[in-house]
C-alpha cells in the first residue's frame, strides 16, 4: 500500500496473512448488513388417473406407475435448465421422490382403514 503525506511517500508492506484477518473480520458485518432473500420452494402438480386400472394386479401397478413416471419426469424438467448437467441428476431426484410421494399416497388412500373409514368395502 502507498500513502502520500506532502512531500514524503511512505510504503506499507501488508502480509497476506493481515489480510485475511481483515477479510474474516469483516465478513461478519458484511454477512449482517443484508439479509438472505428467502425463496419459496417452487411446486408443481398434476392429475393421474388410476381409476381406469385395478390396482389388486400387477400390470395395473406397472400401468399407473408408468403414467406416475411420465406424469412426474414432465412436471420436474418445468423446474431444469437442460443446459446445465447438474439438472439431469435433479430432474432424476425430483421425479423419483414425486412417484414415491404418489405411490405413498394412494396406498394411504386405499388402505384397509381408510377405505372403511370412507365407507368403502374392504376386500
Amino acid at each position: 500500500m502507498t500513502t502520500t503525506t506532502g512531500r514524503y511517500v511512505r510504503r506499507c508492506r501488508v502480509s497476506p496473512s493481515a489480510l485475511v484477518a481483515g477479510a474474516m473480520a469483516l465478513a461478519p458485518v458484511l454477512c449482517a448488513a443484508s439479509p438472505p432473500r428467502i425463496v419459496p420452494p417452487r411446486t408443481a402438480a398434476a392429475t393421474v388417473s388410476v381409476a381406469d386400472l385395478d390396482l389388486s394386479t400387477a400390470e395395473g401397478v406397472r400401468t399407473a406407475r408408468r403414467r406416475l413416471e411420465v406424469a412426474a419426469v414432465r412436471l420436474c424438467h418445468g423446474f431444469s435448465d437442460s443446459r446445465r448437467v447438474a439438472d439431469v441428476a435433479t430432474v432424476r431426484d425430483c421425479s423419483r421422490d414425486a412417484v414415491a410421494d404418489a405411490i405413498r399416497r394412494i396406498s394411504t388412500v386405499n388402505s384397509p382403514a381408510s377405505m372403511q373409514a370412507r365407507g368403502t368395502p374392504v376386500r
